[in-house]
């Protein structure tokens, strides 16, 4: 035990400025910025964000130089701030959609920079609470009645060190990008954050066992956490798929035959196209019919070896193509919102032309094209041939001849009744007898009637009704055709009619999406559409028209397209956003001369200590007393458990041991409680802390 004259006073020691946090070290700080910079592959920018925080700390340190800022300073950086994330969100939400939340979080250590560069060139060294919290400042105008949680001077007063908080906007900007090292990165920077401040009263290997354990339960939890994200977002996508947005698929085509009621249409524009006139712009195709659904027996997407002359890729194994006349070329505008999809493209095309970096993929049985990890909006161009490139196919084991069970009756009556399997017609004859049978005796609609019980919604098409919408159309044409012995497949895709002299372009809306029949003639594939012609005026008489949001589509597009300008420079842009709003900060700050030698700045007056109740409170007599008896609370041990564990060590030098809880409780209310103690229950207390005191030995007792 030590002498009772060498044990100082306990009391609690309060600075005269009321400041959050500690300012974090500086090669900590410094690689918490590199390290998100690494992560989030921007480390060139973060370069320079740690060279400032270097520069900064080198001026202030070794040159005596700072930028004396005052708390309205402050408040305009910290709403300049403000003003950045608003319009980077908006930003990056417009081109991203929700995935724009992502992009947001990744920059956001850049977006923050600004305060924390304040703060680290300041001669002040950390920022008022107020510049980040408008309540706090207005709390402080004395025309305005404050809030009662912020009429307290001391709040109003407080001021905060950013240097921590950025380390951790740092750490989870970095998780975004979903590196193999992020979580090795992490626990680094925990242990190293936490080392300075761990408690010294137990071994250091124990504090480093109980920190591997912690990093290992937090690996175990992350993988956890992160299977069952992806678990729910698979369920939420198929879900979202198979009941509202379902993209093309290049396995399976569930088609509306059958349905009773009018088709639901929409003019939402889907994408652009410019070309010398109509085409068609197929999608998938599909050569398997069973219950009203279509699919695709053979698929196999292989990647598109990019052309290593040019910027494109050949779509034909016949590069020669491309210079055989006559040929065409068109150029599509894409919304691609899921990153990924099906390209439409008009059939002979052997030749695409896109953005570089690419990586395309492509049915080597039908040539549909598939990419994937695609921009948002994809601009691209095709070459394709007004006349018949050859096509080699395989029918041995294909479903291009298959016709099913319960058409097969009724196709082979029409087959015969259109004299299809005659032997002197040729195929072109017997594909143009086909198109005269459906324009003389159908005709379009969206509606779908009821019919017998036991025939087919196909049977009902051809027999009965004889109305009906494009699905029937080209069911009905390719099984015919195969009933007429050429193979053929089902493929859909849109219609390109509508011409814009608006957008000098035509557009493409999602009510245009069509589907057709395709035969195999002479080597080639040819289209087969004998969906009346009227089938469009039809589709947009009952959908009607919206020139309103026809007009905001346009000026998103123009947005999008100026936006994106055919490069990969994608979130870097946004640094044109910061650059002339730096400037214009400094070109005022430079008005005021603000930035001056130390040895220049007028001396900061003291602040005031500021009254805060309950340090007056009688206790504190206590703990000195049970200190000059010599009993030393161990660092980090609180109160009630240090007066808990007294009693088993004391002799009987210390006695009304068992009145130190309820003293404490009282010290406590008094101490921290808002509405502190009354009068005659402040009263109560000291006679209560003076009795205490007048039971215990004069000297120190072993």
């Amino acid at each position: 035990m030590s002498d009772a004259a060498s044990v100082a006073p306990l009391s609690p020691v309060f600075s005269a400025e009321e400041l959050v946090g500690m300012p974090a070290p500086l090669l900590f700080l410094s690689t918490a910025i590199l390290f998100w910079g690494w992560q989030s592959q921007q480390l060139a920018i973060a370069v320079g964000m740690a060279t400032l925080v270097i520069t900064a700390d080198g001026l202030r340190r070794y040159a005596g130089v700072s930028w004396h800022l005052s708390d309205r300073d402050f408040n305009r950086l910290a709403d300049l701030t403000t003003l950045l994330w608003v319009l980077t969100a908006l930003y990056l939400f417009n081109k991203e959609s929700i995935n724009g939340l992502f992009s947001l979080l990744t920059w956001f250590p850049l977006l923050v920079f600004l305060l924390l560069s304040a703060q680290l060139f300041s001669s002040q060294q950390h920022l008022p609470l107020s510049a980040l919290f408008w309540s706090l400042r207005q709390s402080a105008n004395p025309a305005r009645k404050p809030l009662s949680f912020l009429s307290d001077t001391r709040l109003q007063r407080m001021r905060i060190d950013l240097s921590y908080p950025y380390v951790i906007v740092c750490l989870l900007s970095a998780s975004v990008a979903q590196h193999a090292w992020f979580f090795f990165g992490i626990c680094v920077f925990f242990t190293w954050g936490f080392w300075h401040i761990r408690p010294r009263r137990y071994p250091l290997a124990l504090w480093l066992t109980f920190a591997l354990l912690a990093s290992g339960l937090g690996y175990l939890g992350q993988s956890g956490i992160q299977q069952l994200q992806h678990g729910i977002e698979r369920w939420v996508m198929d879900w979202f798929e198979d009941q509202l947005w379902r993209s093309r698929d290049p396995y399976q085509q569930n088609t509306r035959i059958g349905d009773i009621g009018e088709l639901k249409l929409s003019n939402q524009i889907l994408f652009r196209v410019q070309a010398p006139a109509p085409v068609l712009l197929r999608e998938a195709t599909y050569d398997y019919y069973q219950q009203q659904n279509w699919r695709a027996q053979q698929v196999d997407f292989n990647p598109l070896p990019e052309s290593s002359d040019t910027n494109g890729w050949f779509l034909t194994p016949k590069p020669e193509h491309r210079a055989a006349p006559p040929t065409a070329h068109l150029s599509i505008s894409l919304y691609l919102p899921q990153k990924q999809g099906i390209l439409p493209l008009p059939n002979n095309s052997f030749y695409l032309s896109a953005l570089r970096g690419l990586e395309f993929r492509q049915n080597r049985f039908d040539g549909a094209l598939k990419l994937d990890n695609a921009p948002s909006l994809l601009n691209y161009s095709l070459d394709y041939s007004e006349s018949a490139l050859p096509t080699p196919i395989d029918l041995q084991g294909s479903a291009l001849l298959n016709i099913p069970e319960r058409e097969a009756k009724l196709l082979q009556a029409l087959a015969d009744e259109l004299q299809l399997q005659a032997t002197q017609l040729t195929e072109p004859q017997k594909i143009a007898r086909i198109e005269a049978f459906f324009a003389d005796n159908f005709h379009y609609a969206l509606a779908q009637t009821a019919g017998a019980s036991f025939a087919t919604p196909l049977q009902r098409f051809l027999r009965e009704t004889r109305a009906g919408h494009c699905e029937y159309f080209a069911t009905a044409t390719v099984l015919l055709l195969r009933a007429a012995g050429i193979p053929s497949r089902y493929a859909v895709g849109y219609a390109v009619q509508e011409y814009s002299f608006f957008e000098n372009a035509y557009l493409v809306r999602r009510r245009h999406a069509h589907a057709w029949a395709q035969a195999y003639v002479a080597g080639h594939w040819q289209d087969v559409d004998t969906t009346p012609g009227d089938w469009l005026e039809s589709e947009a008489k009952a959908a009607g028209k919206e020139h309103l949001s026809d007009f905001w589509a346009w000026l998103k597009h123009r947005i999008d397209q100026w936006r994106w300008q055919e490069s990969n420079s994608d979130q870097r842009q946004l640094l044109w956003w910061l650059l002339p709003l730096v400037l214009l900060l400094l070109w005022r700050l430079s008005l005021h001369k603000k930035y001056q030698r130390r040895s220049r700045l007028p001396a900061a007056a003291p602040l005031p200590d500021l009254p805060r109740p309950g340090l007056d409170s009688p206790f504190y007599t206590i703990l000195n007393s049970l200190q000059a008896q010599g009993y030393v609370r161990a660092p980090g041990q609180t109160l009630h458990d240090w007066l808990k564990h007294l009693p088993s060590t004391a002799q009987t030098s210390l006695r009304a041991h068992a009145a130190l809880p309820a003293l404490l409780a009282w010290h406590n209310r008094y101490r921290f409680h808002p509405n502190g103690l009354s009068h005659a229950e402040k009263a109560q207390f000291n006679q209560q802390v003076q009795a205490w005191l007048a039971q215990q030995p004069t000297n120190k007792t072993a």
